[in-house]
């Protein structure tokens, strides 16, 4: 994280502990006044965490577990804003809006009610052009008859 110490009054110290290849992320917040009051000259002795490590080590797993809950959380919640945001709202999936079942119903209905106009206009026409044809070849066997009935 940035440190922002003119916005906030606090400095962020960022410390990462590894154990066992695993890293523990510590942030440590500290005021502009007690930072001004620590002497310049002093050294700082050096501290040894191996003991505090060992009593840590079993905490690792059980933190990685932990973020990787919170940020499924966070995500799933991030993602019901912006589907609640544009409409799309998944826990009320099972009830369709009203407009969406009336298109719905209008786009099934008319294209069904469009091939029974299409079969109601092509089944006379193909009876009549049936019969036209019938009619046409008994015309026909007619006049081979005739043909035939005259040459004799």
């Amino acid at each position: 994280m940035l440190n922002d110490s003119s916005r906030t009054g606090y400095d962020y110290i960022d410390y990462e502990i590894r154990i066992k290849g695993s890293t523990l992320p510590l942030r440590l917040r500290v005021s502009k006044s007690s930072l001004a009051a620590l002497p310049k000259d002093k050294n700082w002795p050096k501290i040894d965490f191996t003991d505090t490590l060992t009593r840590l080590a079993p905490l690792v797993h059980d933190a990685e577990i932990s973020d990787a809950a919170i940020d499924q959380i966070l995500t799933k919640e991030k993602t019901q804003e912006v589907e609640g945001l544009i409409g799309q709202d998944r826990q009320n999936a099972s009830s369709v809006s009203l407009p969406f079942l009336v298109q719905l119903n209008i786009t099934r209905f008319g294209t069904m009610s469009l091939v029974a106009i299409g079969i109601g206009l092509l089944s006379p026409l193909y009876r009549f052009s049936a019969r036209l044809a019938v009619f046409y070849q008994a015309r026909a066997d007619a006049f081979r008859f005739h043909t035939v009935a005259y040459k004799d």
